[in-house]
């Protein structure tokens, strides 16, 4: 069996909803907690065998978040990346399949963790599409 070990960790700052991190889009903050664990570890991210990377409410602007953070971070554009939607488990499912890449043997090295900015999460009112009565 393959010993597989968390080398960093770090997160993000904890904000509140609309406070002073509402103008931080969600792949930017990701690429600074990559860029961070990256460094903590001292590793080329060039060894990377994957992103995982977990997400609920996906940006329109940046789907597929887990790529467009790792592309913001500085990992190299041949390293693929996955966004996972598990809900409120999304980080830990990314990490768990993450190991299980490692324990397979599919690859060495996997990045893995979650993003979510509540404050850029799009705004939408349901039906609004087909007028919706203001009285």
């Amino acid at each position: 069996m393959t010993d597989i070990v968390i080398v960093s960790a770090c997160r993000s700052p904890i904000g509140a909803f609309g406070g002073s991190l509402k103008d931080l889009q969600a792949p930017e903050l990701a690429a600074q907690v990559i860029k961070a664990a990256i460094d903590r570890a001292g590793i080329d991210p060039a060894i990377l065998g994957d992103v995982r990377f977990g997400n609920c409410l996906e940006p329109p602007k940046a789907l597929n978040i887990a790529r467009v953070s790792a592309l913001l971070a500085g990992i190299p554009y041949t390293v693929p990346a996955v966004t996972i939607n598990r809900v409120c488990t999304s980080a830990m499912e990314a990490i768990i399949s993450g190991a299980l890449q490692i324990e397979t043997g599919f690859t060495d090295a996997v990045l893995a963790g979650g993003v979510e900015s509540m404050s850029n999460v799009a705004y939408c009112v349901e039906n609004a599409r087909w007028g919706v009565r203001l009285f």
